[in-house]
């Protein structure tokens, strides 16, 4: 819980609980319910945003995988965080998956592009969707 919730500042508002609750619960059904109920976070100290600066982009390029249908790591994050790197690259499956790779859920085009980056380097010319 500690790095969950320390990570950033959660909503303590019981309202913004509910209403991922209804709108989560439904849509993703297996993980939304419990990624989004009200937990310890809702209390945990946290003093501002603890999101890494990334100045003047020092950060190498690197290549995002995500699952679209992730219950715990939604699509904006992932998007947003290939944007903040310059020149990294987003390959995105359809799947209802949390680790699409690792979970075994990714399909050739998602392994492909893995495999090129870890094992030469290259990232994809432009973000993919598989």
């Amino acid at each position: 819980m500690a790095f969950r919730c320390g990570d950033n500042a959660w909503p303590r508002d019981l309202a913004t609980y509910r209403r991922d609750l209804a709108r989560l619960g439904t849509r993703y059904p297996v993980f939304g319910p419990s990624m989004a109920n009200f937990n310890p976070c809702a209390f945990w100290p946290v003093s501002r945003d603890n999101t890494p600066p990334l100045a003047s982009n020092r950060a190498p390029a690197a290549l995002v995988v995500a699952a679209l249908r992730d219950a715990s790591v939604p699509p904006a994050n992932s998007i947003a965080t290939a944007r903040a790197i310059t020149g990294s690259r987003l390959v995105t499956v359809d799947k209802q998956t949390h680790v699409p790779l690792l979970s075994g859920q990714a399909n050739a085009c998602m392994t492909d592009m893995v495999t090129a980056y870890l094992v030469h380097g290259h990232l994809p010319k432009q973000n993919t969707a598989c």
